[in-house]
């Protein structure tokens, strides 16, 4: 790729997977988000990118900030790697705070040695109330892996958090042959750092009660812990701490809820966050208002060749809608921002719809950019579908569409992408148990944005990837089993919020 910026700007307009309401820059390579953090009435969002081509390499940090979490203000580059530095093969992933007035960013500086091996280190730099300009700091770096004294296989992802006067900090590492953990220290000037112990290690509790979304074989935990996030929620009157992590080799979002002492967490339930492992390396940040908002990556899907289209563009990656999370029962729920309802352009259907048992319904609704509220009655219901990005009727090898299926006696939602796309797709189902007991209603509210899914249901959510090949695959389709099946179905356009040049007073080029 010679010149990403142009190739990008067409794309704008004639690329069908991009995009048109969830966060991406204007081209490259876009990864983890970074040092998300609310200042001067702004969402500050920054994140792992690579400027100059649309592979994972040499890794800066991208800056964007917004004053409604989805009309995003893209502004220079923050951090860059520096030839010969201790960040010169890349500045991965850490996060944001603001130490008194200064705006300091700890990331993870990483550079290759001799041999191939990793060198990680945590670094600082610092900004002016604006934010726009980021200075090292000459006491780079400010921590090194060898203070924990144990032999680990990385050390990255810091997160801090504040406790009392003092610093807090995690930072995701891994055992030699050995199991992930977080590693624990403090600071009264986020210069000096006392190792504190494990926050948490991956290791099989007896106590430990995995809930039903929790991934199989406890005991296979072995690996890499990367991104840990660390923050406390009340669930009711109890205050109870969130250990959020991304697991290698699993490739999924983990987390652990507990009660913390002062230097490690002691877990009592857990669970995954998302369940098809697109959704990756998620950040969580609080507001003026004290909601624990997150947001995460939306990597592209590699499997059986779906997604290799995104080899041929400019642009890979996609961030995620940004979530709220909360702790009700000690389950992680997650709802969608509320105010991504500014986002909705037109409402094209509103009404009861009464289905025929086993009869497929098409709607009058045609779109790529969409989202879904579909609220059920579970009393009679046997199952219940929804397709997206479905094409119309023809012959059978020519249909694309997207399925989601609910099965009310199991209470599980499934996504099925094996029809996606004619020029390849998934044939892996991921499913999602819900926590439904007594409800009489079940409510699915469902993002569609291009090549995007975001699906929200009983407080869990379900991300994906999908990448149809025809540009008439924009229906939307109804089916259900039961007696007198019927659904209240609501959906909305949303808004192109890229539809503007995305290059102009971003400081990108």
């Amino acid at each position: 790729m010679t010149n990403p910026k142009m190739d990008s700007q067409t794309e704008q307009q004639t690329d069908p997977h991009r995009p048109h309401y969830h966060f991406l820059p204007p081209y490259g390579w876009m990864n983890d988000p970074n040092g998300l953090i609310f200042m001067g009435e702004r969402y500050h969002l920054f994140y792992q990118y690579n400027p100059h081509g649309n592979v994972w390499d040499t890794i800066h940090w991208g800056h964007a900030s917004s004053a409604n979490l989805f009309h995003w203000t893209h502004h220079p580059l923050a951090l860059a790697p520096e030839v010969g530095g201790i960040d010169g093969d890349g500045v991965f992933s850490g996060c944001a705070v603001l130490n008194g007035q200064t705006p300091t960013l700890m990331y993870t500086a990483h550079r290759f040695l001799k041999g191939g091996a990793e060198h990680q280190v945590l670094a600082l730099a610092t900004s002016n109330e604006e934010m726009l300009e980021w200075v090292k700091h000459p006491a780079n770096p400010v921590l090194e892996a060898e203070s924990a004294r144990l032999a680990l296989t990385g050390f990255r992802d810091p997160f801090v958090w504040r406790e009392g006067d003092g610093w807090h900090l995690a930072v995701g590492a891994g055992l030699e042959h050995g199991p992930g953990l977080v590693l624990h220290y403090t600071s009264n000037n986020l210069l000096e750092w006392d190792y504190r112990g494990e926050l948490l290690r991956a290791a099989l509790e007896p106590d430990l009660m995995p809930e039903p979304n929790a991934a199989p074989g406890l005991e296979k935990r072995l690996g890499f812990w990367e991104c840990p996030c660390f923050f406390p929620l009340k669930d009711g009157g109890n205050l109870c701490y969130v250990l959020l992590l991304s697991r290698i080799p699993q490739r999924d979002v983990h987390y652990f809820v507990g009660q913390y002492d002062g230097s490690s967490l002691h877990p009592a339930l857990e669970g995954q966050l998302d369940v098809n492992g697109c959704f990756y390396a998620p950040q969580t940040f609080q507001d003026s208002t004290g909601r624990t908002l997150c947001f995460g990556w939306l990597a592209e899907d590699g499997a059986a060749g779906v997604g290799l289209p995104r080899l041929e563009s400019a642009w890979n990656g996609v961030m995620s809608l940004p979530r709220v999370l909360s702790l009700c029962g000690g389950r992680l729920h997650q709802t969608p921002a509320p105010e991504l309802e500014g986002l909705r352009d037109a409402e094209l259907f509103n009404g009861e719809i009464a289905l025929e048992d086993g009869i497929q319904q098409v709607l009058p609704v045609q779109g790529d950019a969409l989202e879904l509220e579909l609220t059920l009655k579970l009393e009679g219901l046997k199952s219940f579908s929804v397709a997206l990005r479905r094409s119309p009727d023809g012959l059978p090898g020519e249909r694309e569409e997207t399925w989601m299926h609910f099965d009310a006696s199991t209470r599980v939602l499934r996504l099925d992408r094996s029809r996606s796309s004619l020029h390849g797709s998934s044939m892996l189902l991921s499913q999602l148990e819900l926590p439904l007991e007594a409800e009489e209603t079940l409510t699915l509210r469902i993002f569609l944005d291009a090549s995007t899914l975001e699906v929200f249901a009983a407080g869990l959510t379900l991300s994906s990837r999908i990448y149809p090949s025809r540009a008439d695959s924009r229906g939307v389709a109804l089916l259900a089993r039961g007696e007198r099946p019927s659904a209240r179905v609501k959906i909305w356009s949303l808004e192109d919020v890229w539809k503007e040049d995305v290059w102009k007073e971003t400081g990108l080029s």
